[in-house]
């Protein structure tokens, strides 16, 4: 029907990343971190550079989900890991704009790490 039509126009905008739960959110951080590197293969900088964008609101929507947690060893690890993975992605996003930073190559350990840790402590 006709109400397809407008299905995507504006979903950037609305698209809100209140995430259920802290699993939910790391999928999202997974699937962005593979498309910001495929963009990178291909030479792709604008994508990627959106991608990255999207990232970060993910990630600083990730936090708050952390925040939301029992004060717990869990909770500790996971903020370490959103630190981490801030840091390294604040990096590329720096060599994406010309300045001193790293490649994906150079922090794709420190970002697996990472994930790995918040998909631990997700449950």
């Amino acid at each position: 029907g006709d109400h397809d039509v407008h299905g995507d126009e504006g979903h950037d905008d609305e698209h809100d990343h209140d995430f259920e739960s802290l699993g939910e959110a790391v999928k999202e951080i997974k699937s962005l971190r593979t498309s910001i590197g495929d963009d990178l293969a291909k030479g792709e900088g604008d994508d990627a550079h959106g991608q990255m964008l999207h990232l970060f609101e993910v990630l600083a929507a990730t936090e708050k989900v952390i925040q939301a947690m029992e004060e717990s060893d869990a909770k500790t690890e996971s903020t370490a890991a959103i630190e981490s993975l801030l840091d390294d992605f604040s990096s590329v996003d720096a060599t994406m704009h010309g300045g001193e930073g790293k490649e994906m190559k150079d922090i794709a350990e420190s970002i697996d790490n990472a994930i790995a840790t918040l998909e631990k402590n997700a449950g």
